[in-house]
């Protein structure tokens, strides 16, 4: 799971309806999902920050248009295209969608089979949402190539290890159809890069485009 900066804003006529509402009733709008007039401004201003991809899993959600979403907004709205992606908003922390539901600080683009199936509205650990200032893959994560499983890092106290391990299969970096395509993206790209002679950096800089966690932490096994 990638780190994720949020402070790409373009969505601005949003964030001025969340302040007057704020201000006019005395609290947060009720979450009311697409039938939101702001929703397309959320959705795409988020795909833009995390590059296309699930923001959980790295899986890829849509890989031309979100490079183009910082040129295609008017007076703080998106007028860009609106694709059907296999993707939902998520509030990271379930507890909040009650009273803070358009809160752009705890939601993400996720997959919708993992929203819907695996993630639901089970309990969270603040230090693993992406976003978080504190937040590194590498602080607590390793990736097995053999199994192509995310497992926490081992280097973590074992109290730490059992949260980061819940945090793995709530948010579903191991769920079968990711672990799936993460283990036939990495297995091709081993393959390219045997018989092309293709570096592990040129192939990051100008091939990789998802699942970008796991191939960093397997680059000893890409390479021999």
């Amino acid at each position: 799971m990638r780190k994720i900066d949020k402070t790409i804003f373009f969505a601005t006529a949003f964030a001025e309806y969340i302040k007057e509402y704020a201000k006019n009733i005395g609290y947060h709008p009720v979450y009311d999902s697409s039938k939101n007039p702001y929703y397309n401004d959320v959705y795409y201003n988020l795909l833009f920050c995390q590059k296309g991809l699930c923001a959980y899993t790295e899986d890829l959600l849509e890989n031309t248009i979100w490079k183009d979403i910082p040129n295609k907004w008017k007076n703080g709205k998106y007028i860009g295209e609106t694709p059907k992606l296999d993707a939902d908003l998520d509030h990271f922390n379930p507890l909040l969608r009650s009273n803070q539901g358009w809160d752009l600080d705890n939601l993400f683009v996720v997959k919708t089979y993992i929203n819907r199936k695996i993630k639901l509205r089970k309990k969270v650990y603040h230090f693993f949402k992406p976003d978080n200032p504190n937040y590194s893959p590498e602080k607590y994560l390793e990736y097995n190539f053999l199994t192509h499983r995310f497992i926490p890092n081992s280097d973590l106290e074992t109290i730490q290890q059992e949260k980061v391990d819940y945090m793995i299969e709530t948010l579903g970096l191991n769920a079968f159809s990711t672990l799936e395509s993460r283990r036939l993206y990495l297995s091709e790209i081993k393959f390219t890069m045997k018989n092309s002679f293709i570096t592990f950096e040129v192939y990051k800089n100008e091939k990789l485009y998802k699942f970008f966690t796991a191939y960093e932490m397997s680059k000893f096994e890409l390479e021999n």
